[in-house]
């Protein structure tokens, strides 16, 4: 059985991100600041820049459930420094995330689901 060469897949992935999606700074918390959702702001402390490449896009409605995935969330295809559940975009905050790496060799994509 052969194996399959990830690093291609993630170059490829990365290729098409860059064709299709925009250059993307999330920001971190820091030092004890806080974030305010209505503003999309942080006080209180520092904040960290997480930067990489990537593209927001909607959720399809079977992948919606009113509940966990909502019809305003959005999901952020990424590629580049790792994200954190808290890290936002604009007034975007991811709440959770889904690394993929099959053969733990690195990260191919991470999908986020984003909310305001």
């Amino acid at each position: 059985m052969s194996t399959f060469d990830y690093a291609d897949l993630r170059a490829d992935v990365l290729e098409l991100l860059n064709e299709f999606g925009n250059p993307l700074t999330l920001l971190r918390a820091e030092d004890g600041a806080t974030y305010d959702p209505k503003a999309g702001t942080f006080s209180g402390g520092g904040t960290t820049n997480v930067g990489g490449v990537g593209v927001l896009v909607g959720y399809r409605n079977k992948e919606i459930d009113g509940t966990t995935i909502r019809a305003t969330d959005r999901k952020l295809l990424f590629q580049g420094d790792a994200l954190l559940i808290g890290d936002t975009y604009n007034k975007w905050r991811v709440l959770e995330i889904n690394n993929i790496d099959p053969d733990e060799s690195g990260t191919i994509l991470t999908i986020a689901q984003m909310r305001k």
